[in-house]
């Protein structure tokens, strides 16, 4: 499940942090999760979100919106 390279990069799997469990995608999730679970998005712009948490069920929220400074 963890994978560390020679350069010092780490790739884990299946990343959770207590009960919260963070995973990636490049749009809003279409399944059932379970609250708090957090998407990274994986292809962010200018305009788009930086992720998405589960507020449960299949009910997903944006969050982080990325603007120019």
């Amino acid at each position: 499940n963890i994978t560390l390279s020679p350069d010092g990069t780490v790739e884990v799997e299946v990343l959770s942090i207590g009960p919260v469990l963070m995973t990636t995608g490049n749009k809003v999730p279409n399944y059932e999760g379970r609250a708090g679970h957090i998407v990274w998005n994986d292809t962010p712009s200018l305009g788009s979100v930086i992720g998405w948490v589960c507020i449960g069920g299949p009910r997903w929220a944006p969050f982080g919106r990325i603007e120019n400074s």
